[in-house]
């Protein structure tokens, strides 16, 4: 019975993708054994390039991948992917129970269609 019901869930979630290593984390690389050496160290100068994406998977089925171009606050995220992403797709799906991450801005602020429980 399980497996039927998680056929239809979508989960969604965004992630930051860096063009280079340059994300504010210091990575090294050593062997075991190996005192951390500043050679092993990797600097760099300033913030790195890189894109936001945004997306959801199902069973089923998939969403576009969005590229969003500024910080997903709960307006953002609203209008642009809530409004022309996530809606016409899950209007093509049968039966649906939509996922989010646990960004307090994606539960609170999410318009009402979206969080009305299947009768």
């Amino acid at each position: 019975m399980w497996a039927a019901e998680w056929n239809k869930v979508v989960f969604t979630d965004e992630s930051r993708i860096c063009l280079q290593h340059h994300d504010g984390r210091i990575r090294f690389w050593r062997h075991c054994g190996e005192m951390m050496l500043n050679s092993c160290v990797m600097h760099h100068t300033g913030p790195a390039s890189g894109i936001m994406v945004w997306g959801g998977i199902g069973y089923h089925s998939r969403t576009p991948l969005e590229c969003i171009a500024s910080t997903l606050n709960h307006q953002h995220y609203i209008s642009e992917v809530l409004e022309p992403v996530v809606l016409p797709y899950l209007q093509g799906l049968a039966t649906v129970i939509f996922r989010q991450d646990n960004a307090r801005t994606r539960d609170t602020h999410c318009p009402k269609v979206l969080r009305q429980s299947p009768d």
